[in-house]
């Protein structure tokens, strides 16, 4: 299960945080294959294992790809739907997969890119 918080509405008495960082007010980018991304501001309203409904600033196409990208992670998953009610559009949303510890992960990319090693080799031949 990729988040623990169950049931979770803006206004309610839960206050236990998803181990991923997931807050009330997050974008999610559409991932698309024509080169644009567009994202869309959301507001939370059900979070229940792994489905979101949240308020949605604009309509997003049922099974649109998505990404959430969290403090140090990032969440992958599909629409499966929007509606609107009155004035607001709801989207459904299923989480698939989650990319966690990013910061540790760009940590290691840089150590990687400036390996101690090829710096010394590199000192050792210009000396």
């Amino acid at each position: 299960m990729l988040c623990r918080i169950s049931g979770f509405a803006p206004g309610s008495t839960k206050t236990e945080r998803s181990p991923i960082g997931l807050e009330e007010f997050f974008q999610i980018t559409v991932l698309s294959t024509n080169g644009l991304f567009p994202v869309v501001d959301c507001r939370m309203q059900i979070l229940d294992g792994r489905r979101i409904v949240a308020t949605l600033s604009t309509p997003v196409v049922p099974d649109a790809c998505i990404r959430i990208d969290c403090k140090d992670a990032a969440l992958y998953g599909e629409v499966l739907g929007c509606w609107q009610e009155g004035s607001s559009i709801f989207g459904a949303i299923e989480l698939h997969q989650a990319v966690t510890g990013l910061s540790e992960l760009s940590a290691m990319r840089r150590e990687f890119e400036n390996p101690p090693l090829l710096q010394d080799s590199a000192h050792q031949l210009t000396a």
